[in-house]
Formats: C-alpha cells, structure tokens, sequence
C-alpha cells in the first residue's frame, strides 16, 4: 500500500531476531535497515563451540570419577543428552530386557509470575527428541547401582526420604530431584577447578 513502508527479512535476520527474543538477557540491540530499507540481523555475540579431544575426554572422565555428575557428564557426551532430558531421565524410561533408553521426558527450571519453579513435562524440544537409544553395558552397569543406592537411602533415611521423586533416576541421597541449574552450576565449578574447558 502506498505511504506503508515494508521491510523484507531474510531467513538469517529472522533467526537473529528469535535469538534475540529468546534469550535470558535484557540488552537487546536494535534492528537496523540497509541501504535497502531490508530489516538485517542484530549484533549479538556469537557461541563458539568447542570439543573435547580424545585426551581431554578422558581426563574429563576421570574427574567427574565418583562426583555426583559422572552419570551426566557420561550421557552428555556419549549419548549428546541435553541438561534437561538428562534429570528428566526416569526408571520407566529403561528398558533392561530390551536394552535400551528412551528419551521422552524434560525438566527445565523458570521464573513463573516472580517465583521460582521446576517445569516436568512428557515432551523433548522437537518430535524427533522423543528417541530410543542402546543402553550399552557400562551405562547398565552404572544404572543398577544408581538404583541398588536409592532403595538403600529410602530404607536408611525412612520418612526423611523425599517420596514425590521416586520414579526420577537423577536424585540426590535424601530423593530430591537434581535441579538443572546445579548441573550447570557444579559442571563449571569442577571444570575451572580442574583446567578443563567449558562445552
């Protein structure tokens, strides 16, 4: 319509903009137009990814030996779980007999009306999350015993013993459900303390 003036953006700006929308921070910059009147993406600061090599990997490992994260350093790195479907992870979702671990449940942490809350849900971040995966040996192995030490704190700390978490794989020794941000937290806190890059 004439006197309405229109701006086209482009698939990369429109991806800069969800960015933006998206994320935690509050300083958002501007949108700009080129020379064109055409939207184009805002400056944001750019995620640079990094791996692990091979002696790396293992040193990580030895680390974590032992610490409350070694099962989710583990499945992180084998596996490429996220933080979310890892303390999502619960004992209905391996199957012992058929060997395998299904992903089809998250928990996330937000800020709902000022307050503080863990978000459970049946649902992964796209369809294709919701995945059967091998449970090799090491990973059972890991899991039996994970499982033999909850029923044994159950009995030790009797009506102490948080019951609402019970089907959850990823609890601390009184049953509470391991908080996402503590795995973020203690992940970098061990990393810094040992010389180990963050991922």
């Amino acid at each position: 319509t004439k006197g309405v003036i229109t701006a086209q953006i482009t698939q990369p700006a429109a991806r800069g903009v969800v960015a933006v929308l998206t994320s935690n921070t509050t300083d958002v910059p501007a949108l700009e137009q080129d020379e064109n009147g055409n939207l184009t993406k805002p400056k944001v600061d750019t995620f640079e990814t990094t791996v692990y090599n091979e002696n790396e990997l293992a040193k990580l490992f030895e680390v974590f030996k032992g610490d409350p994260l070694e099962l989710a350093v583990i499945l992180g790195s084998f596996y490429g779980l996220r933080r979310s479907e890892i303390v999502g992870l619960k004992w209905n979702c391996i199957d012992f007999n058929r060997k395998t671990i299904t992903i089809r449940h998250v928990v996330t942490q937000a800020t709902v009306d000022g307050k503080f809350k863990i978000l459970q849900k049946n649902r992964t971040k796209t369809k294709s999350s919701t995945r059967s995966l091998p449970l090799v040996p090491q990973f059972e192995n890991m899991l039996v015993q994970m499982r033999k030490t909850q029923e044994h704190n159950m009995i030790l700390f009797g009506d102490s013993y948080c019951k609402e978490f019970t089907e959850y794989i990823y609890v601390d020794p009184m049953g509470y459900l391991i908080k996402p941000g503590f795995v973020t937290q203690h992940f970098r806190l061990i990393c810094d303390k040992n010389e180990l890059k963050h991922i």
